[in-house]
């Protein structure tokens, strides 16, 4: 029996690999969260809350049933309420723990925890370029990836691309305004499915410690233009894209995809127009429609 200690498992990712886990027949899955969680009351996370069913858990799940699972508790053996900042609960969250996937925020004090038991591997997420573009969140995520490999504990690091979940909630953000929609259209993205991810990362703590640091991206390399859209043409909004150019090496790096990964590396298979479609249960575009999005995919090359 392998024991798993899952932090961060009430977010979009942590929810995601709890799925992954799910029923696995050899393992006992002990889920982390900085509240109590408490099914169906106020005190705790309601992981299957419709939005987020919609938003991120739900692609895959046909509409007739989403209702019936959002009454469900969250799928775990047990829970422990834990802080990552403070410290508070760490002992008692590793204890017994053969593997961590951590989901969450700063290991540090995760990883001096589970220095002092059996912990025998340790899965972290981080995302893909983080040591190419200069943004401070993630410089951040280097020198949590540089604590994980001196931390004497076997690892696996898993570097991911943006989630399609972040790209539909920068759309909304960017929609604001009526009518129009200012977008920096030219930044390129390799967006992928959560739940794809969240299978990955299972996958990685069912197996061996890699020691190396892995890429997983989406099947597609599209402009933020092109994935605005998808967005507004699968939804049947009509708005005119106003675009930006946005100075500086960071919005550099983005035109240059320095944040997609190398076609040998595993890639999900969710495209963004497929989670578009699903999230908002939108009807197909016409064949015009198609026609258009391909013609202006084709004109960009």
């Amino acid at each position: 029996m392998l024991y798993i200690l899952l932090t961060g498992a009430t977010g979009t990712l942590g929810q995601q690999v709890a799925n992954a886990l799910r029923n696995h027949p050899n393992i006992t899955t002990r889920l982390m969260s900085r509240r109590v969680f408490a099914p169906g009351g106020s005190e705790g996370p309601r992981p299957y809350s419709r939005v987020s069913l919609r938003r991120f858990s739900g692609y895959g799940v046909p509409a007739d049933q989403r209702q019936e699972i959002a009454a469900l508790p969250f799928p775990a053996v047990s829970w422990v309420q834990a802080d990552l900042k403070s410290g508070a609960g760490l002992s008692d969250a590793v204890h017994d723990i053969d593997v961590i996937i951590h989901c969450a925020g700063d290991p540090r004090r995760l990883l001096e925890a589970a220095r002092a038991t059996k912990v025998s591997h340790i899965v972290y997420i981080s995302i893909v370029a983080c040591d190419r573009i200069p943004l401070s969140y993630y410089q951040q995520k280097v020198a949590e990836e540089e604590a994980i490999k001196a931390s004497g504990i076997a690892w696996s690091i898993l570097r991911a691309t943006q989630f399609h979940a972040l790209i539909d909630l920068f759309l909304r953000r960017c929609s604001l305004l009526p009518w129009i929609t200012p977008l920096p259209s030219d930044l390129l993205f390799q967006s992928i499915a959560e739940c794809e991810v969240g299978r990955r990362m299972a996958e990685l703590a069912l197996a061996s410690p890699t020691r190396e640091i892995e890429e997983m991206g989406g099947p597609q390399v599209l402009s933020l233009g092109e994935m605005a859209y998808t967005w507004y043409t699968l939804r049947h909004v009509h708005r005119k894209l106003l675009p930006l150019w946005i100075p500086g090496q960071v919005a550099a790096g983005y035109r240059r995809g320095d944040n997609t990964c190398g076609g040998e590396l595993p890639h999900g298979e969710i495209t963004w127009a497929q989670w578009v479609q699903q999230s908002y249960q939108s009807s197909p575009p016409t064949q015009t429609r198609v026609a258009q999005l391909k013609d202006k995919r084709a004109n960009r090359v």
